[in-house]
């Protein structure tokens, strides 16, 4: 975990991509890395969750904080299901009774992914992984 956490240390505090010629401003990028590295992480401001929170939507989320992605292929399906039954829901579909069992598993997934993410995040923040 700690070179993906190291990545976004520097990638959001410097022009780590850009190609620097000049000596003088190859030392201040040298010092904006290393006070990229000896600070916090700069989180991105936003992340586009879309409409719906689908498994491929998690997933991008996931790689741009660059944090485990919490889903195994039993969640993804479950994930996808309840999303159709809301999907169906949303659209009008009269023939899908309002279910409290399936809303309850809607949440139970949802706030699993909350705690998951915030988790990992959390314990990359508080760990300092990217100065390791």
């Amino acid at each position: 975990m700690a070179t993906p956490f190291l990545f976004l240390a520097i990638k959001r505090s410097c022009r780590i991509g850009e190609a620097v010629l000049d000596l003088q401003k190859r030392h201040k990028l040298a010092e904006e890395v290393r006070e990229a590295v000896s600070g916090p992480v700069k989180m991105p401001g936003s992340i586009n969750i879309e409409s719906n929170l689908t498994p491929k939507t998690l997933m991008r989320m996931c790689q741009s904080l660059m944090i485990k992605y919490p889903l195994d292929n039993a969640g993804e399906q479950e994930l996808n299901l309840l999303l159709r039954y809301r999907n169906n829901i949303a659209h009008g579909d009269q023939n899908m009774p309002i279910d409290m069992m399936r809303i309850d598993q809607f949440s139970h997934i949802a706030q699993f992914i909350l705690v998951e993410v915030a988790s990992e995040v959390s314990d990359c923040s508080v760990n300092a992984y990217w100065r390791r």
